[in-house]
């Protein structure tokens, strides 16, 4: 992490193409869209880019044919764009498209609530953000922050708490309760035509549609900023109430009462917005009224799993995450033992039986040869059980299978 002031640039790079005026975050690269680039007239016009975020270089693109972009977003798994100014549609990273339904006019921005579902869409002329139920395609809310001016409103993004907005008529970039829409901060943009917005998990990016730069931007962000109560764990970095929410899927109520952890001036978004249907098993919810959302321990359908040994809750990241969460007491906390041996982090079976046809041959070698290749590893794979599979486990497997097993 940089240390930098609030709204400080930290970083820039050059933008793909002339006027490229939306921005998304995938996790590990910038999706941006363009509409022209005169430098490169027969391909570069209508184009969306993916580029590293640390010098700009080019990754992939795909055309958008005569449709322009303006906003973009990312919701784990695909990207989505708005275009024309009146649609707004889920691409895959070909470009293809896998849904799309009517944007409200003008619009130009688009933000994701992953947690939720839930899609922000802001128009210009008048301004205004509103909110899309993706499953259902249908508005479920609307926010009119007190911006300076109805017009000259830019891109969004969303940091998993607050809304950001960029508006190129007043050169700011905004921070905004996703809840009731009020201005919580703001900032001046970088320079005067920025137009793009996204957030990479600290900090926020921004396109410059006039000189063609991108800039990364510090926001202080702090998933433990309303917590009264924080610390460092050496292991897990930042802990609070709100940051066990975005690392195991545990709410607030959940950290108070079964890990007497204290919530005291946390967010706890997820505590009090029961809706069977969203993947979270909270307030009243069990898997008797609701098994949607809870499983049978009452743990969230969406982000954990049931614990093989108790009552536990347990994120579903840690199945087959390289860690191996064995049956008690051989494991950090949770018995994932239950899930095909922990998605094959533990040992389970016969010891180099990759493809589990309850048979070592020459199959599981092809396997174990593939993995050395990929850089992968496996519990199963590690048959010299030196915390590594390499050629040396190659070479005990044709042992075992030129003499036997021991």
């Amino acid at each position: 992490m940089i240390f930098a002031d609030f709204g400080e640039v930290i970083h820039s790079i050059p933008a793909p193409g002339y006027y490229s005026n939306g921005l998304a975050w995938d996790g590990s690269n910038l999706w941006v869209a363009n509409i022209a680039d005169a430098s490169h007239p027969d391909n570069y016009w209508y184009r969306i880019f993916q580029i590293s975020p640390e010098d700009g270089e080019i990754l992939t693109s795909f055309s958008t044919n005569t449709y322009f972009y303006h906003g973009l977003t990312y919701d784990g798994d695909h990207l989505w764009g708005e275009h024309n100014y009146t649609s707004i549609e889920k691409l895959n990273n070909f470009g293809e498209s896998l849904q799309e339904f009517s944007a409200i006019p003008l619009a130009v921005g688009l933000a994701f609530n992953q947690n939720d579902n839930i899609l922000f869409q802001s128009t210009t002329q008048p301004g205004a953000i509103y909110k899309f139920d993706i499953n259902t395609e249908e508005m479920i809310g609307q926010l009119t922050p007190n911006e300076p001016y109805e017009y000259g409103w830019g891109d969004l993004a969303f940091d998993g708490t607050y809304l950001w907005h960029v508006n190129v008529a007043s050169d700011v970039i905004y921070k905004i309760d996703q809840y009731t829409g009020e201005i919580l901060d703001e900032f001046p943009a970088p320079t005067s035509q920025c137009e793009g917005l996204t957030f990479d998990g600290l900090y926020l990016w921004t396109s410059d549609t006039n000189l063609e730069i991108l800039y990364q931007i510090d926001i202080d962000y702090s998933q433990c900023g309303q917590c009264e109560v924080v610390w460092v764990d050496d292991y897990w970095g930042e802990q609070c109430c709100d940051a066990a929410w975005n690392q195991w899927g545990f709410d607030c109520e959940y950290m108070e009462s079964e890990y007497g952890w204290d919530c005291a001036g946390c967010d706890c978004p997820y505590d009090e917005n029961s809706e069977c249907g969203d993947g979270y098993c909270n307030e009243d919810e069990s898997i008797e009224n609701c098994s949607s959302d809870c499983t049978i321990n009452g743990c969230n359908t969406s982000n954990q799993v049931d614990d093989c040994f108790d009552d536990d809750c347990c994120p579903i990241s840690w199945i087959g995450d390289g860690y191996p969460d064995c049956e008690e007491p051989n494991n950090f906390g949770c018995d994932l033992s239950c899930y095909n041996n922990d998605g094959g982090d533990c040992p389970g079976g016969i010891l180099g039986d990759i493809n589990e046809d309850g048979a070592l041959d020459i199959l599981d070698i092809i396997l174990m040869i593939n993995m050395i290749l990929s850089n992968e590893y496996s519990v199963v794979a590690d048959v010299n059980e030196d915390g590594s599979v390499n050629i040396l486990d190659v070479i005990v497997m044709v042992n075992i299978l030129v003499g036997g097993l021991p």
